[in-house]
């Protein structure tokens, strides 16, 4: 990407997902669920003197296990996000935010029980119990994920272009990236350039810029045809960045760029005398 002042991100913008309140509420009712049935009824259980410490046992390990997979969720978007790396993402899920807080839960619970002198082993905890902590971790992590996946197609993956009063076309284009927003400068574009999910930028000077789950068709009503134009379908131009071109009997054309492009920017016959009418009406 260009060294420019005005490309450069905006402060990091990271899915904070749920709040300390909800994390406890989470907790709470995570508890609540545990400890069913209540066999004297809801009420006049949970408000018996005995109820408390079983209850405040099974909340800790219950926060604890929320606050773990939160932590893992922020840890990972950093590394591995969903929409980019699915599996290698779903995979450390499972390790970090699901396999990490069941074993401080089963490792809680037996160092509580041994210390009230039971033996886990001779409870039905391995038997009712644990399958139910296994799904609750489970059930976390499966909301962590819906929760940014929603996120993103909502948000994150929004187009901004910035336009002054009066202008359809913005100095500007802001996109998602790398959980964070990123800021271009529309006239340090050279062309644009998509291949399967993902679409580059390449910049007049400097590295092309990565985007993933954005495509041509995203961009193209952002940018003013006077100055861009898509040639085909993977590619959108500028005239600074035309360079020449040779013919194709009978298959149109073949543009050169700068910077230059190792595969062939084809263009067919139908819209051959368009692009060249287009660029030849900008060197006016």
């Amino acid at each position: 990407m260009k060294a420019n002042e005005d490309n450069k991100l905006f402060p990091e913008k990271e899915l904070t997902y749920f709040n300390l309140g909800i994390q406890t509420l989470m907790a709470l009712v995570m508890s609540l669920a545990t400890l069913f049935p209540y066999r004297k009824g809801f009420f006049k259980t949970i408000l018996s003197s005995w109820f408390f410490y079983p209850f405040f046992s099974v909340f800790a390990i219950n926060f604890f296990m929320v606050c773990i997979v939160h932590w893992a969720s922020i840890w990972l978007d950093k590394k591995d996000r969903w929409e980019e790396k699915f599996l290698k993402r779903l995979l450390y899920q499972l390790l970090l935010g699901w396999l990490v807080p069941v074993t401080f839960s089963v490792l809680y619970t037996w160092a509580y029980l041994q210390f009230l002198g039971v033996n886990m082993m001779t409870t039905l905890y391995s038997r009712y119990k644990l399958p139910f902590v296994l799904a609750l971790a489970l059930i976390l992590d499966v909301a962590y994920m819906c929760y940014y996946l929603d996120w993103y197609f909502r948000i994150g993956r929004t187009l901004a272009p910035k336009a002054n009063p009066g202008q359809q076309h913005g100095d500007d284009l802001i996109f998602a990236h790398n959980g964070g927003q990123i800021k271009i400068k529309v006239n340090d574009i050279a062309y644009l350039c998509s291949h399967g999910k993902h679409t580059a930028i390449q910049f007049h000077e400097g590295d092309p810029l990565i985007l993933t789950h954005v495509s041509l068709d995203d961009i193209l009503p952002k940018l003013n045809p006077v100055y861009f134009i898509k040639v085909n379908r993977s590619y959108i131009i500028t005239r600074k960045a035309y360079d020449g071109y040779t013919n194709r009997p009978n298959r149109g054309i073949l543009l050169l760029l700068k910077p230059a492009v190792k595969e062939d920017i084809k263009v067919s016959r139908t819209i051959k005398g368009m692009v060249l009418s287009w660029i030849n009406d900008g060197s006016k």
